[in-house]
């Protein structure tokens, strides 16, 4: 996992949307952990919806010291927040520590290997429910790619963009069963925001 890559982006509309549904599926949280949490761009909106402990996890030392001074002003943000600095793939925290983990724009910057370590980790940790982002080839930008595919011709999709199975079976894999999705923009969206619940006794037995 590189430190820092795709982690200071802006929130966008679209983004902001499709992650707001999702909290609002999840309900009433009290404890948040932000996995790969960059500039900690989200920690506003997750203080804004759920007043309780946010903490901040990204493998980057200097964008947690900057995040940190960004918030250090903002008493009520200050107080309710944590930073902390280690890997997704192996989490500091004891096993359902956390109401809900959010992991937004890292997955698709790490190969499958890191993808399940990490994912089992926030499955470890999360007493609930996980929000994570997927790149996708499911939108209109891959019609084209799609439809050579089908006739064996050669496609090209970018590293790390999955099929909705694809998505199910990595989650499946981890003990996560998915609960709902919203793509980020319209007909032409590239990523998925997936909302997926642990345990689940009848999804795991399907």
């Amino acid at each position: 996992m590189r430190r820092g890559e795709g982690q200071n982006r802006d929130i966008d509309r679209d983004e902001l949307r499709a992650v707001d549904k999702a909290l609002r599926a999840a309900g009433d949280v009290r404890t948040v952990l932000d996995v790969g949490s960059g500039n900690s761009r989200w920690l506003r909106h997750f203080q804004a919806l759920h007043p309780g402990l946010v903490v901040e996890l990204d493998i980057s030392q200097d964008g947690l010291a900057e995040a940190r001074g960004g918030v250090a002003s903002d008493q009520a943000l200050a107080g309710a927040s944590s930073f902390v600095c280690a890997d997704a793939g192996a989490l500091p925290f004891a096993s359902q520590s956390f109401d809900l983990v959010a992991c937004l724009q890292l997955l698709p910057y790490v190969r499958k290997s890191g993808r399940i370590r990490a994912l089992r980790e926030m499955r470890r940790v999360s007493s609930r429910w996980v929000i994570v982002e997927y790149a996708h080839i499911e939108g209109a930008s891959f019609l084209w790619q799609r439809a050579r595919r089908r006739l064996g011709l050669e496609a090209t999709f970018p590293r790390n963009h999955l099929t909705m199975p694809q998505v199910e079976s990595e989650l499946r894999m981890v003990g996560l069963g998915i609960r709902g999705f919203a793509p980020v923009g319209g007909a032409f969206s590239r990523s998925w925001v997936v909302l997926a619940e642990a345990p689940s006794a009848g999804w795991m037995s399907s």
